[in-house]
């Protein structure tokens, strides 16, 4: 860390994500308690789950978190908070920087969004990328719930978004794959 708490990531000084390597996932509680943190780098396109946190399973809870000026490379479920959240409640966070999957599978928050997973008041700029597959301005799988959300206006958002779950005034259309549309938004921390 650098005197201003960043990590200051680059090829020589790669983030690890937490959970979702060698089946050990996340199913804890992380409160952000408001704070951001900022140049995470991670480049390797043979590595799924990609992101703060690799995998978040059972009933995580990760809270009140920025992620800013951090890039993420992955093969498959790459986002800033989660490359692959399978269950549990992503809220009051938010992220920028760049995701790229080369399989698919990534989002400015969440590469996937499972059944049991819920994003709510979270919104991104994140510049999202995949070399194939589904990819869009908040996760690029979405199953799960998305609620008040969104993708600031101006960024690269548009993509394709595997679309089974719910969501409630995000930023998404109704088919399967859509273009997802920006809006100027803004989401405070805190409960």
């Amino acid at each position: 860390l650098d005197s201003n708490g960043d990590l200051n990531g680059t090829p020589s000084n790669t983030w690890t994500p937490i959970g979702g390597q060698n089946g050990k996932d996340y199913s804890g509680e992380f409160d952000g308690d408001g704070h951001t943190i900022s140049g995470l780098y991670f480049n390797d396109e043979s590595v799924n789950n990609i992101g703060l946190f690799g995998k978040a399973v059972g009933n995580a809870h990760i809270h009140d978190l920025g992620i800013s000026d951090s890039y993420f490379c992955g093969k498959d479920h790459v986002g800033a908070i989660c490359g692959d959240f399978a269950s549990g409640v992503i809220e009051y966070c938010y992220s920028t920087g760049t995701i790229y999957a080369l399989n698919g599978d990534s989002g400015g928050l969440t590469g996937s969004c499972f059944t049991n997973a819920h994003i709510r008041q979270c919104h991104t700029s994140c510049a999202v990328t995949a070399g194939a597959g589904n990819y869009g301005g908040i996760t690029g799988y979405l199953w799960g719930d998305i609620n008040h959300c969104c993708v600031m206006e101006g960024k690269n958002a548009e993509g394709h978004v595997f679309y089974g779950g719910k969501t409630d005034d995000a930023v998404f259309a109704d088919n399967a794959l859509s273009t997802v549309p920006t809006r100027p938004c803004s989401v405070a921390f805190g409960a």
